[in-house]
């Protein structure tokens, strides 16, 4: 996809503040020789049960291989990674240059998104690209600074990003939006653990607790069994009409959700008597990519899926589906022979009866 347009550019300098600042991080070396060496120690992550000060006597040891990793019953285990803290970087620089790629990729929305679920190694370099979702640092011998990462919550995180664009992406085709709610559903745990509110729901603003929003096809995913069959079936029942205002509604719901603390006023510069200009600004990572993926729903077509190939990618107009220009003919001239096909047939038929030519040997009539 080509350069974002003037237009859409200048509305878009105006949201995100220069104050903002996001950090890129660099993976401990003894990290990633610990994954590549014993790779199921940082597999079956879960979020973080108890909180890293209750287990800091274990820190001593932790911090010089990189990670600390907590052993659960139930099989699964909390692995907190220490990360060293990198240069400062400009998100909306970086997001304006990654939009020339069509595969998505490189812009820090669709990196994430496309990283393989649990694979650490690729994870280590999203976070020296652009950083953890959390500022939060500690400070080793009063020197030495680190960020944790709670490795079970950054793969929630990308479970919850995934499941609720992934609705989004599919809203033209009604089957695979049928799919992605079953997917959907079969991660609800991890998904609604995600962040501090379930999916489907808002925090209360200056209060404990959520307010859930009104959308049946959630609740009533909730209520059924674990078996995908059965979810597929139930869902095979509701009209197209629900199934894709219900996964609009939940988009909206978790727009409204993760960049609630956006809008901040600003003065405009050099003038005695300001005016104060609306300012959207993401207060760290995590809540940066979701304005990120709402922008670009902003430009007509966003993200779609390459049916062949799974990738994500920017279309350059509305009736691309496919990643490259040479899968997109090959799949149009398939959908053409495929609507044609008796129609070619029957005229070469009567193109060989015309001109005499025999049937091949063997060969029997229609």
């Amino acid at each position: 996809m080509g350069q974002a347009p003037r237009t859409f550019k200048v509305g878009l300098s105006r949201h995100i503040s220069a104050a903002s600042r996001w950090f890129t991080s660099d993976v401990m070396p003894a990290t990633l020789a610990a994954w590549r060496m014993n790779p199921s120690e940082f597999s079956r992550t879960s979020k973080a049960r108890l909180p890293l000060r209750e287990i800091a006597i274990k820190l001593e040891q932790a911090i010089p291989k990189g990670y600390l990793s907590v052993q659960h019953e139930d099989g699964y285990r909390s692995v907190w990674i220490f990360l060293k803290p990198g240069r400062d970087y400009d998100l909306l620089k970086g997001y304006h240059q990654a939009k020339s790629w069509p595969g998505a990729v490189a812009t820090p929305h669709g990196w994430f998104w496309s990283l393989p679920h649990e694979n650490f190694e690729r994870a280590a370099k999203f976070l020296k690209f652009f950083g953890p979702f959390s500022r939060v640092t500690i400070r080793w011998h009063g020197a030495d600074e680190y960020v944790l990462l709670d490795l079970g919550d950054f793969w929630n995180k990308q479970r919850r990003f995934n499941a609720v664009t992934k609705l989004w992406i599919n809203l033209e085709n009604i089957p695979v939006l049928r799919e992605s709610w079953v997917e959907l559903h079969a991660r609800l745990s991890e998904i609604d653990i995600a962040d501090d509110f379930p999916l489907g729901s808002i925090p209360r603003p200056e209060e404990s607790g959520h307010v859930e929003f009104d959308l049946t096809i959630l609740q009533d995913l909730r209520s059924l069994a674990s078996d995908g069959e059965s979810v597929r079936n139930w869902l095979e029942k509701q009209d197209a009409a629900t199934i894709r205002q219900q996964a609009i509604d939940l988009v909206t719901g978790e727009l409204h959700g993760h960049l609630r603390h956006l809008a901040r006023w600003r003065p405009s510069a050099g003038t005695v008597r300001p005016s104060f200009d609306l300012t959207l600004v993401p207060d760290n990572l995590w809540s940066a990519l979701w304005y990120l993926f709402a922008l670009d729903s902003q430009l007509g077509v966003g993200w779609r899926i390459c049916p062949n190939h799974q990738k994500l990618f920017y279309p350059p107009r509305k009736d691309r589906f496919y990643c490259t220009t040479e899968e997109q003919q090959r799949q149009s001239k398939l959908a053409w022979w495929e609507r044609h096909k008796e129609a070619e047939l029957q005229k070469r038929r009567a193109a060989r009866r015309g001109t005499g030519i025999p049937r091949r040997k063997g060969a029997t009539k229609r």
